[in-house]
């Protein structure tokens, strides 16, 4: 039985192949979620209440919870709005290349790695 898998699930894109839409998803979500961390980070630390944020953007209260609850596919003007009225603050945005990162996981047991000992077993 295999555990670890033998190719990577995400790659880059290359020449003119499509981009699978579950890769597309997948990084969607992560900045999806990177969006709400950071607004929901910012709301936190400045102490403001709903209501207030509410207040500040002319919406109702109900509408500042949904937005706070979840992560959601915000527009950009929702994600600059919010930060602005929680503290006067813009997104800052850069690139970054993920998949052109060393693997953080370990895709096998030591072990099984360039012929060192494997684990002892006692019996």
């Amino acid at each position: 039985m295999t555990i670890y898998q033998n190719e990577p699930v995400l790659s880059e894109p290359t020449g003119t192949d499509v981009v699978p839409e579950t890769t597309r998803e997948y990084f969607r979500t992560r900045n999806k979620m990177r969006a709400f961390t950071l607004v929901h980070d910012a709301f936190a630390a400045s102490g403001i209440s709903q209501a207030t944020l509410a207040a500040r953007l002319g919406l109702g209260p109900d509408r500042i919870s949904r937005l706070l609850g979840a992560p959601g596919n915000w527009t950009l003007d929702t994600l600059s709005d919010l930060l602005f009225a929680i503290s006067g603050a813009e997104a800052a945005f850069h690139i970054d290349h993920p998949l052109r990162e060393p693997a953080r996981g370990k895709r096998q047991p030591d072990w099984l790695d360039g012929g060192k000992p494997g684990p002892s077993r006692r019996g």
